[in-house]
């Protein structure tokens, strides 16, 4: 009789122990555009999550959550972000939306850049450069710099803005076939798709603008455990750092860790 006593208080410390761990875990759920190496639709990557859904997917897992990415265009997911309708969205610049909760440490650097046709001959070199483009390409929310918008503010009727799924590739495809002169986009993101398209070569950078920035894998204000899910970012990054881990997901991506200033 003792022995099915005891047997039965450990089962219920068990099933006690396991609705614990259930109630305990959350399900993280990120909206993101196609936006690679950072984050990628693996329905057009060949599998490929983007390597801040890979270390994301880790740190979270390990922490007893679950993890999914969704995948729509940008200014929807940073509509779902600030209404709290999804957890965050992996890949952005504190630029693009200030209101979001950011992790003390970024994920990543870039920089926006401009990128033209081979046989262009104009290259960034401050605003008064604008006055010879006829179309510059740009993307709808995304955060380029105030020069940019001051540009976008005086001459609108020079800007193509594009949306919606893809919108990097439909981009290239625009600015190989002509219809726009010039191209802006964060440096590893144009590169990874013009290396994905067999484009080298044929666009190139044509300048920089502004400082590098910081991408992040940022929060909704409106998600209750917010902070908590930043701090697991920052300190599951470098925990994936020291291991090693965070060189072998890069590496995939062709990536160097932007802490030791490896682009």
């Amino acid at each position: 009789m003792r022995k099915n006593v005891i047997t039965i208080v450990v089962f219920a410390l068990l099933l006690f122990e396991g609705r614990a761990r259930v109630a305990n875990a959350d399900d993280i759920i990120m909206g993101s555009g196609d936006w690679c190496p950072y984050v990628c639709d693996p329905s057009i990557h060949d599998g490929a999550n983007g390597y801040l859904a890979d270390i994301a997917k880790i740190i979270f897992e390990d922490a007893g959550h679950s993890f999914t990415i969704k995948y729509m265009p940008f200014a929807r997911a940073l509509s779902f972000a600030r209404e709290g309708k999804i957890t965050g969205i992996p890949g952005i610049y504190m630029g693009d939306a200030p209101d979001l909760i950011f992790p003390s440490a970024p994920q990543g650097i870039g920089i926006n850049t401009f990128y033209v046709r081979r046989e262009s001959p104009w290259t960034f070199e401050g605003t008064d450069s604008f006055s010879t483009v006829t179309r510059l390409g740009i993307i709808r929310d995304y955060y380029y710099g105030d020069e940019i918008y001051k540009f976008i503010e005086m001459f609108p009727s020079k800007i193509d803005i594009l949306h919606g799924n893809n919108p990097q590739v439909r981009s290239l495809i625009k600015l190989q076939r002509g219809r726009i002169d010039a191209w802006i986009e964060d440096n590893q993101v144009a590169q990874y798709n013009i290396n994905r398209m067999k484009l080298e070569g044929e666009i190139v950078p044509a300048g920089t603008v502004g400082n590098e920035l910081d991408v992040y894998i940022a929060f909704s204000p409106h998600v209750e455990n917010a902070r908590k899910y930043s701090r697991l970012i920052t300190e599951g990054v470098e925990r994936l750092r020291q291991s090693g881990d965070l060189k072998r997901i890069l590496d995939a991506y062709g990536i160097g860790d932007w802490e030791n200033g490896d682009r």
